[in-house]
């Protein structure tokens, strides 16, 4: 049987996992038996993707293959081999290596990979047993210290540990200083990997390189090779412009005998081969190792029996969109792999609803944080003017057109620089957003405050952190501090720090997001444990360090609510409307770099891959070819970013006048004059409104002078009226799992049975360590399961539940989320479950429904609104008035 290589280079929205998967199904129906599902491998780049692959292949197989099987016992067998596909990232894929011949590499079969904090820890302790025990009479290291700082010299020897796997394949080149700083930075990854072998710890990067070593240096590598030999025929690769150079080398290692046509696999008479999705244009982690020429070098190491395929209808973009790509990236990308339109939207209705607009800022005498506020502002305004003339978008799961949400915006931004003042001016202007993937960490201020309770519980010199404590809004004195630390000989410290949080309400009035964060911070802290008390400070102070780190995630997709995120992060989403901001930081940015490198052309039979140096000493010999790469790489970045766009890009940033290396300006100047942002028919930069409508939103801005938590047991923090939580431990609890299970059942979490639901809400019971009154839980179940709420709970289409809303009214600030709303044409219906044993309607239910009223104003402009309580003890729906126009009627099915 021949060997069978395919490559399809994919373009941006053209369906590249769909082709995987028909190709895999395609492959599992020329086979002659069932089983050959187990000799299938698929790979790819990240958990999501492979989780992504993993259910659409199962869902095809089960809509294509099943029902033409007849035999049930068949069916069965298949079903089972399900269960069996072998679809993963790399990484998995070697771990799954390592796990079956770590007897021959000498690794701990129990092994467990470290996440990014421990490993960093670790390295920060083997650093600081180098340095213990370095002599004080290694000249060179002494003339290190002297040339560079101790603290330049730890920073480059950080950073060759996150040059990977540069460093691996590499070496350095005729640097005196890099060669110095490398021989020092072996010493301490040796340390490094004893500390790591004493835990049976891998880090990722070692499930790479120990892969590789196995098979390319362990004697016992046939046997590696033999036993996939045996197992696996087809091996799919996706997103392979993401692949780097050592992750390339392992699968070359495991199909080089393929190529040939000849051998055991040859003589198995089974299909065998190699395809390979991917898109060079999208090819944007450089700095993570990703080569894009390696899809070339796939050519020709299959070059064999290759088959070559280009995706180029768009099934994500109007046409407005792909002629305004092609158009800015026509000198980079060539006529064969350009976008199409797809047949769908030649259409004049789709001609129509798609835009492109340019504004760039010309730069003044403000400061560099007013000027990005002004930008802001104006992006604020463009995104309420596109809800208020309810812009239609392309509905693709309804095929059809409907108003557009704030979940169909996005703003991607190339870096995180101004972050704060985008949240601070998007929630100045009411408009709801999700920090996908938002970073800054251990900056926030609720971490910051625990993480001064750690350092003084666990060092009473620390002065600083003391100072933080006392001067912040709880005002803690010695006294407070003392009577926990008593503690610590006693029990963990993560449990101190949430019995702190518990005394002081720490907890109460506080977004998701923060209540997120807390919890994470508390998880990290509890990984610590097995650290002394001092040892387990220093491990925080270190990983203070690192603003990267991702925030908690807190993000749900029916979130009605703006999308902001890096493009990076972006890759693989589509918005009907993208906004890029920021748009000068597109460019090669010199400043940070410490380190160079460049890849040899020369395989790994000839000598290293790469030569690397510090960038101090090698400018001139690496400088040309790397910085020419980063150009490259914000060329595929922007490319990146405007195929996210179904229908609209709004592109905003500061416009330099010298745009040597300022990449995207440098590509989207051609279309400043011909790009201006239409307002009424004229062509404008700025207001992005017209006068009228910037006088209407105005109100949107006021001086924040307080921010208000509106919530179902309350409509502000300080009113009196509600019970302080203690006190109604019970009945709190109750209400709030009522309100959980009515959430789960909106979800379609969970079906609207009586049985169900009395086992969820007994769950939950449990959980918060409350006996329910079993009479009074069984009233309200029955109502909720009843005809006369079933419209109202039960899953419907353009219905939300816990809707969060972020608005500001007379001079406050409003956060909350309405229990359900559902869109009915031109009608929202806006419902607030109530538990409670009344049906009298309070002064405080108006105005908890009069701020519903004006959250829901904001989020779905122009409608009517109907408001409604739901009391569930009762069964019954009761409507309210809030004073608005149209506002009485009946709930949509009652």
């Amino acid at each position: 049987m021949d060997f069978i290589s395919k490559i399809i280079e994919a373009s941006a929205g053209t369906g590249k996992t769909h082709m995987l998967t028909e190709e895999f199904i395609h492959r599992l129906e020329k086979s002659s038996s069932i089983d050959s599902l187990k000799h299938f491998l698929a790979l790819t780049f990240s958990e999501e993707a492979a989780c992504e692959m993993k259910e659409r292949i199962v869902g095809r197989i089960w809509d294509k293959l099943i029902p033409g099987i007849k035999d049930e016992a068949e069916i069965i067998k298949l079903e089972n081999n399900l269960f069996r596909i072998r679809i993963s990232t790399i990484h998995s894929f070697c771990r799954s290596i390592l796990k079956r011949f770590s007897f021959v590499s000498g690794i701990d079969p129990l092994f467990t990979v470290t996440d990014e904090n421990t490993g960093s820890i670790l390295f920060e302790r083997a650093k600081y047993k180098f340095l213990k025990n370095v002599s004080e009479s290694d000249a060179d290291f002494s003339f290190l210290c002297k040339r560079l700082k101790l603290n330049d010299l730890l920073k480059f020897i950080n950073g060759l540990q996150e040059l990977h796997p540069h460093v691996f394949l590499g070496v350095p080149g005729d640097f005196p200083l890099t060669s110095m700083i490398y021989k020092y930075f072996l010493s301490i990854r040796k340390i490094y990997e004893g500390l790591k072998k004493e835990k049976a710890f891998l880090d990722f990067n070692d499930l790479e390189t120990k892969t590789y070593s196995i098979i390319r240096e362990n004697p016992e590598a046939l046997n590696v090779l033999y036993d996939f030999d045996e197992s696996i025929d087809i091996v799919f690769v996706d997103e392979f412009q993401d692949t780097n150079l050592l992750q390339w080398e392992i699968i070359k290692e495991f199909t080089l005998d393929w190529i040939s046509g000849y051998g055991s696999k040859a003589d198995t008479g089974r299909p065998y081969g190699v395809f390979i999705v991917g898109d060079k244009k999208q090819s944007i982690y450089y700095f993570r190792g990703a080569e894009k020429e390696l899809m070339a070098e796939a050519e020709t190491f299959f070059s064999r029996s290759l088959q070559k395929e280009f995706l180029t209808q768009s099934f994500r973009s109007f046409p407005g969109i792909v002629d305004f790509v092609n158009e800015a990236f026509k000198n980079f990308i060539p006529v064969e792999e350009r976008l199409k339109v797809r047949n769908e939207f030649r259409d004049k209705e789709f001609q129509d609803r798609s835009f492109v607009e340019i504004n760039i800022f010309e730069k003044n005498d403000k400061k560099i944080n007013l000027r990005k506020r002004d930008e802001y502002a104006w992006v604020a305004k463009r995104i309420k003017k596109i809800l208020f003339e309810r812009f239609q978008v392309w509905d693709k799961s309804q095929k059809k057109f409907r108003d557009a949400r704030y979940s169909d915006i996005a703003i991607l931004f190339r870096k995180r620089s101004h972050l704060t003042i985008l949240e601070e001016v998007l929630r100045s202007f009411g408009i709801p957003y999700v920090n996908i993937g938002g970073i800054g960490f251990y900056q926030e201020p609720e971490i910051l405050f625990m993480l001064s309770l750690v350092f003084v519980l666990i060092d009473p010199s620390d002065v600083f952190s003391f100072w933080h404590l006392k001067n912040s809004l709880f005002k803690i004195d010695e006294g407070f501090i003392s009577k926990y630390r008593n503690n610590l000989s006693r029990e963990p410290i993560v449990n101190i720090i949430e019995n702190i949080l518990d005394e002081l309400n720490f907890r109460k009035n506080i977004s998701t997001q923060k209540q997120a964060n807390i919890e994470k911070f508390l998880i990290v802290l509890n990984s610590l444990q097995k650290f002394p008390l001092f040892q387990a400070g220093m491990s925080l102070r270190h990983l203070m360090k690192n603003s990267n780190e991702p925030k908690a995630d807190v993000f749900t997709e029916d979130e009605n609510a703006v999308r902001v995120l890096t493009v990076h992060s972006s890759k693989g989403l589509e918005f009907p409307v993208v906004f890029i901001i920021d748009a000068e930081q597109g460019r090669v940015d010199k400043r940070n770099i410490s380190i160079l490198y460049n890849k040899f052309m020369t395989g790994m039979e000839a000598g290293p891959e790469y030569v690397f140096g510090l960038k101090m000493e090698s400018e001139k010999e690496l400088s040309g070819e790397f910085y020419k790469r980063l150009e490259e790489e914000e060329t595929n970045l922007l490319y990146v970013a405007l195929t996210r766009a179904r229908q609209g890009i709004i592109v905003v940033g500061d416009n330099i006048k010298d745009k040597k290396n300022t990449v995207w300006l440098k590509i989207l100047e051609p279309f400043f004059s011909e790009c201006v942002p239409e307002v009424g028919g004229e062509k404008e930069i700025f207001p992005a409104c017209s006068p009228v409508e910037e006088k209407e939103i105005k109100r949107h801005l006021p001086e924040i002078r307080s921010f208000i938590p509106v919530s179902w047991t309350s409509i502000s923090s300080g009113n009196k009226n509600v019970p302080d939580f203690a006190e109604k431990h019970d009945e709190e609890v109750f209400g709030i799992i009522i309100h959980k299970i009515l959430s789960e059942i909106g979800r379609n979490k969970v079906s609207a049975d009586f049985d169900r639901l009395k086992k969820r809400a007994e769950f939950y019971f449990n959980k918060f360590s409350v006996v329910p009154d079993e009479k009074l839980l069984n009233i309200h179940i029955n109502n909720i399961v009843s005809e006369k709420l079933k419209d109202v709970v039960c899953p419907v289409h353009d219905g939300f539940n816990e809707l969060n809303f972020l608005f500001s009214m007379d001079n406050q600030v409003f956060q909350g989320y309405i229990d359900r709303l559902i869109v009915r044409e031109n009608v929202v219906y806006v419902y607030d479950f109530k538990t409670r044993k009344s049906l009298k309607i309070t002064e405080d239910d108006k105005k908890q429904i009069y701020i519903y009223r004006k959250a829901v104003e904001g989020l779905f402009p122009g409608r009517k609104y109907k408001n409604f309580l739901v009391f569930t003890f009762y069964g019954i729906i009761k409507p309210i008035n809030t004073g608005g126009e149209n506002e009485r009627g009946n709930s949509p099915g009652l």
